[in-house]
Order: structure tokens, then sequence, then C-alpha cells
């Protein structure tokens, strides 16, 4: 079967009530970055210090979601880039399955 792939441009947009958890003041990826922790790395560069720091977010579960309906770039969620990819593509199988 060929491998499927989702375009860029086919994620919708976030309206503002799609961000609304990210308007807390408690979330770790905050002081992450404060601390030079980068949560868009480079190519090449690793996520693990992001994606750990993630773990221990109030919001987990809901950035994980958003990330996987929005997000291109960077750690969110816990999840990669192509982490996040790899989600859609496996979530298209099922709904066409």
């Amino acid at each position: 079967m060929p491998r499927m792939r989702v375009a860029l441009n086919s994620l919708p947009m976030p309206t503002p009530k799609d961000l609304e958890w990210a308007n807390r003041q408690d979330l770790p990826c905050l002081d992450a970055d404060l601390l030079g922790i980068s949560f868009y790395p480079g190519k090449g560069y690793s996520t693990r210090r992001a994606q750990d720091i993630c773990q221990s977010c109030p919001v987990l579960e809901t950035c994980y979601e958003y990330a996987v309906k929005f997000e291109h770039f960077g750690v969110w969620g816990g999840t990669s880039e192509r982490e996040r990819q790899r989600i859609r593509h496996d979530r298209l199988l099922k709904e066409v399955a």
C-alpha cells in the first residue's frame, strides 16, 4: 500500500478558543524557554529535553490533541513533528478503514 502523507496546508488553523488552555501561567514550557531549552530545535537536534519537560505539564493531554490537530513544527504535547506526522497518518488510515 502506498504511504499516505498529510500535507502541511491540510491542517486547519486554530481559533482563539482552541488555545485557551495555553494562557495558563503554570506551564513548565514557560520556564524551559527561560532556561534555553528549545521547543523548536533545528533539524538534527534532539527534542528529548523539551519532551521530558512536557511530561510534568498539567495540560499535557490537551496540548497533545491540539498539536496533532494544528501544529506543524516544534515540540507540543510531548511529541515531535515526526511523531505527530505518524499519529496523523495512523488516524487517517483508521478513518479510511
